[in-house]
């Protein structure tokens, strides 16, 4: 197995946990989204700052690393925004597969013309199929219980995509050009507690919004802590260890099925036969970009 697929391969586990973790946080009454973001971000600096410590790695001072981590962050701050509100609109299986199959096929476009791949017949074939799994699960009130709002969930979820493709371009870009890996996730935890503590509900302190007020939401916090380095971190190495970026997103997106079968088992989400078929359309449409 080569290097870059095997950190893609831990990157796609530690983030199917975590976005299932955003659904967590959607359902929860006791859990605040900035304060899920806090709590996300000040793991990011006291982990990385704890870890080049113990290595006895420097941190670098350099504009190169310090700026792209706190413009990316700022997009990512907003995306991860949108993805909570965006997941208050719909299911979690229709959000996550149509999120990764726009972002995938968009990654996949760029790359080309950015780097100057080509696009072959199997490649475009697994495009194809992202618009037919996107029809496949589009939501009708009648689908589920629950009436869901198609509508705002449409332009929350373009959001997202957009910003998503830009953060994926520019890491690529960046890993390229010797990346201080650990400099750059230490500037980006930073830069996302100043940037979250900017946006946040100013109705609610600080205090209130970091207050852990259940045993239930302190697991969720401890998982929290234990996945959201651990995805940036080796997914960063995926890219720097010679995987184009559009095929290792592909892997990547493997881990929405972590998202959607714990929300099926958590949250009792409906299965439906567009779903498995969405599901195995998926996998197919996954395979022919790798």
């Amino acid at each position: 197995m080569e290097d870059w697929l095997f950190f893609a391969m831990i990157a796609t586990v530690s983030s199917g946990i975590f976005w299932f973790l955003q659904k967590v946080e959607v359902e929860s009454k006791t859990i605040h989204r900035d304060g899920f973001l806090l709590y996300a971000y000040v793991s990011m600096v006291i982990l990385t700052g704890g870890i080049m410590l113990f290595s006895w790695d420097t941190l670098q001072f350099n504009l190169s690393v310090i700026f792209p981590a706190f413009l990316l962050n700022f997009l990512y701050v907003i995306t991860l925004k949108a993805r909570l509100k965006s997941l208050s609109y719909i299911t979690t299986s229709s959000y996550f597969i149509n999120y990764r199959i726009f972002t995938s096929s968009i990654l996949l476009i760029l790359w080309q013309v950015i780097f100057s791949e080509h696009i072959n017949l199997q490649e475009y074939i697994g495009i194809f199929l992202g618009f037919v799994i996107f029809y496949l699960l589009l939501e009708k009130n009648t689908d589920n219980k629950k009436i869901w709002n198609t509508k705002k969930w449409y332009g929350y979820l373009w959001i997202c995509t957009i910003l998503a493709v830009v953060c994926w371009i520019v890491q690529k870009y960046l890993v390229l050009h010797d990346l201080h890996i650990w400099s750059y996730i230490f500037y980006s935890g930073l830069s996302g507690i100043i940037f979250t503590t900017l946006l946040r509900d100013k109705k609610k302190d600080m205090t209130e919004l970091l207050k852990i007020k259940n045993i239930k939401d302190f697991w969720t916090y401890v998982v929290l802590i234990s996945v959201f380095t651990t995805w940036v971190f080796w997914n960063l190495k995926a890219l720097s260890s010679g995987g184009d970026v559009s095929i290792v997103y592909k892997v990547f997106s493997y881990s929405l099925f972590i998202t959607i079968i714990l929300s099926m088992i958590f949250y009792k989400e409906s299965i439906t036969w567009k779903k498995i078929l969405a599901f195995v359309l998926t996998i197919i449409s996954v395979w022919l970009f790798v």
